[in-house]
């Protein structure tokens, strides 16, 4: 079975990576070989993008992703600190802010570019997709795949990619953020530059 999913992976690549649904196909084989080879621990972007693809929404991974969000938002909210007027309000809202950066730059496509490429060297014949095809029509499939945190089946934090952008200075996703006392919405950036 090993040697099927190499030679499938390496004949994936060579016919070049340009459809959502080979995209897809990539992930869900490349976590297949991992999981075979007792290597999910090694490859945990491969594993977190390859359930984001295969879900229409993502709760369980999510709560892993913002753990620490998910905590800010529940003191928050335990505190009432959504209720208090602004002049009482701490710097909850700032201190999510750079909770999420910390996440989405663990998460950053950046990142899967480098696992996607050690993960050739160490299992694949050394070649890589065509990166910016690739992570378009990764992209693609992304498009309103929203990562949910829950508590008690209420939502409490949405991460959802709202389109593909392009802009003169780069090109990238607008992800919309929403939790409770506010929302973000963001263009481009070096987490999801394209």
């Amino acid at each position: 079975m090993r040697n099927n999913i190499i030679e499938k992976l390496d004949r994936t690549i060579e016919n070049g990576i340009d459809s959502e649904q080979s995209v897809v196909y990539f992930l869900v084989e490349s976590y297949k070989l991992i999981e075979q080879e007792n290597r999910l621990a090694d490859f945990e972007l491969i594993r977190f993008y390859r359930n984001w693809v295969c879900h229409s929404i993502l709760v369980k991974d999510s709560q892993k992703v913002f753990e620490e969000v998910y905590i800010l938002i529940r003191a928050q909210k335990y505190l009432n600190l959504e209720e208090r007027g602004k002049d009482e309000m701490p710097a909850f809202p700032e201190l999510i802010d750079d909770t999420v950066s910390a996440a989405f730059e663990k998460y950053s496509f950046k990142r899967l570019k480098e696992e996607i490429e050690m993960f050739s060297k160490k299992f694949l014949s050394g070649n890589t997709p065509n990166w910016e095809t690739f992570v378009r029509r990764l992209s693609e499939v992304l498009i309103n795949v929203p990562l949910i945190i829950k508590k008690d089946k209420d939502e409490i934090f949405r991460f959802e990619v709202i389109e593909i952008t392009k802009q003169e200075t780069s090109n990238g996703l607008t992800v919309q953020i929403t939790f409770p006392g506010g929302w973000i919405r963001t263009t481009g950036g070096m987490f999801f530059e394209l």
